[in-house]
């Protein structure tokens, strides 16, 4: 834990992550994209390990109908005991990287040949459940290179932000988030494996464990030129929003997402469940118990 905060403050002393190789991938030194997930665990939510940071959580939190535990439109509030109900709110703490960096300060050539798990903190995936995530603390030291990361270009009226292009990074500015609609999510699951083989990933986002579903997998992170493929191929074009310190953002179920920390992070994610997505929250449940026995996502049905 003290080798990990240490790295999470300055660039210079983040620890060697397992693999700084990739074979066939031709040798270049990866920089670590290390996160603490779910910090709040051992059977105990954060409202038993940190009551006060739970009780500022829950008044901190917009729409506190939906999103606080006791909500009145929260359905989970609502479950008789010892029903399944969405996780405790959990800590997700993680290191950021400029696009494009390398430890050895080398070029684009050999990092477009990473995996394209190694690109974003949190892989493109779907919830059942809806969620808010809420950005409590950005290192000025770590991460992106205080002038060159990723803003917005201006979309048309009306239309989804594009792709992100280099521009210079606010102070604050903390995570990249790519939202994709609950319409698109069909669409997604039918084009990603092709795009998977298209693109030759490696085992590591092959669909695991006899799945077919790359969504559910959440093992493929949509990188530039993959976002720009989906979006000649399929028309999809995702929602792009820089979150800075502060920020709350609601990820409705169903919706696909994907996030890349621009610096080093910690983020706050609660779950909750609201009337209007419930159809989207059963049939994403549905499909996940389709997957295979031993699948890491199966637990997320139960």
């Amino acid at each position: 834990m003290a080798d990990f905060f240490a790295g999470y403050a300055s660039n210079a002393r983040r620890p060697a992550p397992p693999r700084c190789r990739l074979a066939g991938a031709g040798p270049f030194a990866c920089e670590p994209l290390l996160k603490l997930a779910e910090v709040i665990g051992c059977g105990r939510g954060l409202k038993e390990e940190m009551p006060a940071h739970y009780d500022d959580l829950m008044a901190a939190l917009p729409f506190g109908a939906y999103t606080r535990a006791d909500g009145s439109m929260n359905l989970a509030s609502f479950a008789p005991a010892g029903a399944a109900a969405p996780p405790h709110p959990t800590l997700c703490c993680a290191y950021g990287r400029e696009e494009g960096a390398r430890a050895d300060g080398g070029g684009a050539e050999e990092a477009s040949a990473r995996e394209p798990t190694s690109a974003g903190t949190c892989s493109l995936r779907a919830d059942v459940a809806d969620a808010v995530s809420l950005l409590v603390h950005v290192e000025s030291g770590g991460g992106a290179a205080p002038h060159t990361a990723e803003s917005l270009d201006a979309p048309p009226e009306g239309a989804p932000l594009d792709v992100p292009r280099s521009a210079p990074l606010r102070e604050g500015d903390g995570a990249l988030w790519h939202v994709f609609s609950q319409q698109d999510s069909r669409l997604l699951q039918s084009v990603l494996p092709a795009m998977v083989r298209a693109r030759g990933l490696r085992d590591s986002c092959r669909p695991q464990l006899g799945s077919t579903s790359a969504l559910l997998d959440a093992c493929i992170y949509l990188d530039a030129p993959l976002l720009e493929q989906l979006r000649t191929a399929a028309g999809i074009v995702p929602y792009v929003v820089v979150q800075a310190l502060g920020d709350a953002l609601l990820i409705p179920a169903g919706c696909a997402y994907q996030v890349r920390n621009l610096r080093s992070c910690i983020a706050v994610s609660a779950s909750f469940v609201a009337p209007e997505h419930v159809g989207h929250g059963m049939r994403l449940t549905e499909e996940l118990r389709q997957l295979p026995p031993d699948h890491p996502r199966r637990a997320d049905a139960l």
